[in-house]
């Protein structure tokens, strides 16, 4: 029997059917969430992962239609459905199957402005449901994971030029949490943008398990961060082991903290730890909040503000356990009973209470100052802790080459004394005068010994450095390559100067032992308010030709100002008193040892009114070149009323030591070496060393004389 043929319409008609069938069955499933293949929607992110490179790329789809295709393991959610995470295509499901794939992860720029809870509030899966997309759950627990790229640099036209900026695209303008953001992450050592995305992150309060267990990290800036109204920070930093530098940490002001169990537990690597910005009146819990698993680690001080407090602290079992490096540390009391900076506690008070903090970072050789919020705690960034007799870059006093202070303006210690002492490294210091002085009381002792340093620089705008500390005590002391300041690119001014303020007090042995300084580096050589000048410029062996200083009537010392300074060849000495009024000096002078071995030393002039000296043993002791000491006369020009008076010094022994060819007005030559001759000589009835001259009388002023202001 023939087989019987179907008319082709017909069975066409049924495949069609079938067909429309199956493609309607499926958009249905699709849009109802099922695990078909399905693409990423306008508006939502997703994660591309690049198998060949282990790079995990964050995306956008910023398009009106609908983007790449969902395929597990290459492309998914960067967001979970209300499953557990366990879909195909959710992320939490899939971050697990690649997890010890992912090396890196990178922010596309099409993330950038993406707003996280924005999409959490208004994103609806397939049933209806929010969707999550939990930031601390990006992350976390990725154990080769070793680089995050939150950003890029952009370059955006502003007026006639092309600028490059950096940008986020990470948006955590509001997130409130960062818990576990980093936890787990074994291997991480990098981030790029973490500060442009941590910026915008103002509402953040709890940091908990941040970065726990993050044993390869090693430096993070934090610097960005606002932690004020974070209230949790237990286990922050737990476990960082290889963590030496926390950026920012120091800038950080937090008051309504109640927990901080464990946040540096097992850091043992950082060298301080700085919270001098927290309150820490409501904190309940500090277990463990330093205990170290190393039993030598680095760590040497814990700074803290004036609000620190333990008073309502219950939990603070193990808080010091093995911080042995700590002030005062004893093994057998390691909870808080020590948790204060009085003469037996751990901790160091900090007085600074503002976000921005005083330091120094050594890098290469050069001892770069700053103000900001950008301290670390790794062992090459040193707070300056204003007071202290030694400061803690001292520890690496060999390795400084350079310091530079132009980034600490307008920060001012109160004191800068032994700063640099005994740096014997150190060749040149950059922009001091950056270092802003109104509170300043002393710089005594500050480059102490540096006997490498050739020269202070300074910015080409100034032709002084204006210094208004009362104490400069020993500042320069043996620094025998020291020639003085001058312009830092060599090209304006071949000496610059030191213009001292109204009250510069005390500056003994200031340049003594100054072997290589050729001039005079104080401005106009005028000494304001200055009290004790004692061997000021001792042993300037290279201090050379005719010096002119101006003294204020507080002087009381001058012992040994010029000992030793083989160069000089006269010095003149004026008083210098507001207007140049005819007042007395406020006590006797002590002049011993003034011009003490200055060999070439041929002519001094005392243009001073009411001088007296109470001590002028060895004054001119070893000038083997004097020929006459000018004395000033009274305005009636009376050579029985010299303004320098010596009758009353209590000591004058060796006044004129050999000084061979030293005589006085009349020719009177040195026959007795102490004060019983220092007047003015009027030949045999009155014989004396000194040589008169005044103002009224022109006959008197020697050739020599320059600079008076008379």
């Amino acid at each position: 029997m023939k087989r019987k043929n179907f008319k082709t319409h017909s069975g066409g008609g049924m495949h069609s059917l079938l067909l429309s069938f199956f493609v309607a069955m499926a958009m249905v499933f699709c849009s109802a969430g099922g695990a078909w293949a399905k693409n990423v929607k306008p508006g939502h992110p997703y994660a591309e992962f690049n198998a060949s490179t282990g790079t995990l790329y964050f995306k956008c789809n910023k398009s009106d239609s609908d983007g790449p295709t969902y395929s597990s393991g290459k492309v998914f959610m960067l967001w979970d459905n209300k499953d557990g995470g366990t879909g195909t295509d959710d992320y939490t499901k899939n971050k697990k199957s690649l997890k010890n794939k992912i090396t890196s992860i990178v922010f596309d720029k099409s993330m950038k402005d993406f707003d996280i809870e924005d999409f959490n509030a208004k994103e609806k899966d397939g049933n209806g449901n929010p969707g999550t997309l939990k930031v601390r759950n990006l992350f976390n627990d990725l154990p080769n994971l070793t680089s995050i790229v939150m950003g890029g640099v952009e370059y955006v036209d502003v007026g006639p030029r092309v600028e490059e900026r950096q940008y986020c695209y990470f948006d955590l303008s509001n997130v409130t949490s960062l818990e576990r953001l980093f936890a787990g992450c074994t291997s991480l050592k990098t981030f790029k943008y973490l500060t442009d995305c941590l910026s915008k992150a103002k509402k953040i309060t709890t940091v908990s398990n941040m970065f726990n267990g993050c044993t390869s990290l090693e430096e993070v800036d934090l610097s960005t961060l606002d932690v004020s109204k974070v209230t949790t920070f237990s286990y922050m930093f737990n476990s960082c082991s290889k963590l030496k530098n926390i950026i920012g940490l120091g800038s950080w002001q937090n008051s309504i903290a109640t927990t901080l169990h464990m946040m540096f537990s097992g850091c043992d690597n950082l060298t301080y730890i700085d919270l001098h910005g927290f309150n820490t009146s409501n904190v309940t819990s500090m277990y463990s909040m330093f205990s170290m698993s190393s039993t030598t680690p680095k760590l040497k001080a814990i700074y803290v503000g004036p609000n620190w407090s333990t008073n309502n602290v219950t939990s603070s079992d193990y808080m010091f356990e093995n911080s042995t490096g700590l002030r005062n540390f004893v093994s057998n009391s390691i909870d808080k009973t020590h948790a204060n900076t009085g003469s037996n506690g751990y901790l160091t008070l900090l007085s600074v209470t503002e976000a921005k903090t005083p330091y120094a970072v050594l890098s290469d050789g050069c001892l770069k100052f700053y103000y900001d919020n950008k301290y670390g705690t790794n062992e090459n960034y040193f707070m300056i802790i204003d007071g202290a007799e030694t400061q803690s870059w001292l520890e690496k006093k060999s390795e400084i080459k350079t310091v530079d202070f132009y980034s600490l303006w307008p920060y001012s210690p109160t004191s800068c004394y032994g700063w640099f002492k005994n740096c014997t490294a150190l060749t040149s210091v950059y922009f001091l005068y950056r270092l802003y002085d109104y509170k300043t009381k002393t710089m005594a002792y500050m480059f102490y010994g540096c006997s490498s340093l050739d020269y202070l620089y300074m910015n080409e705008d100034y032709d002084c450095w204006d210094l208004s500390v009362t104490n400069s005590d020993y500042m320069f002391y043996n620094c025998k390559q020291f020639q003085g300041i001058k312009c830092w690119d060599n090209s304006y001014y071949s000496n610059l100067y030191i213009r001292l303020g109204s009250q510069s007090g005390s500056m003994s042995h200031m340049f003594d032992g100054c072997s290589s300084l050729s001039y005079m580096p104080i401005y106009g050589s005028t000494f304001n308010g200055a009290t004790d000048l004692s061997y000021m410029f001792s042993n300037c062996t290279q201090l050379k030709g005719i010096l002119s200083i101006n003294i204020d009537n507080t002087v009381t010392t001058m012992t040994g100002m010029f000992k030793g300074c083989t160069g000089i060849i006269s010095v003149s000495i004026n008083k210098l008193t507001p207007t140049y009024s005819k007042t007395s000096f406020t006590s006797s002078l002590n002049c011993n040892s003034m011009f003490d071995g200055c060999s070439k030393l041929s002519a001094v002039y005392y243009n001073c009114y009411d001088a007296s000296l109470s001590n002028s043993a060895s004054m001119f002791s070893g000038c083997t070149s004097l020929s006459s000491i000018y004395v000033k006369l009274n305005t009636a020009g009376n050579p029985n009323t010299p303004q320098l008076k010596v009758s009353n010094a209590t000591n004058s022994n060796n006044m004129f030591y050999n000084c061979p060819i030293l005589s006085g007005y009349r020719g009177t030559k040195v026959t007795t070496t102490d004060k019983t001759y220092a007047c003015i000589d009027q030949g045999t009835s009155a014989p004396g060393y000194f040589s008169p001259f005044n103002s009224k009388k022109e006959e008197y002023y020697p050739t020599l004389l320059t600079n008076t202001p008379y």
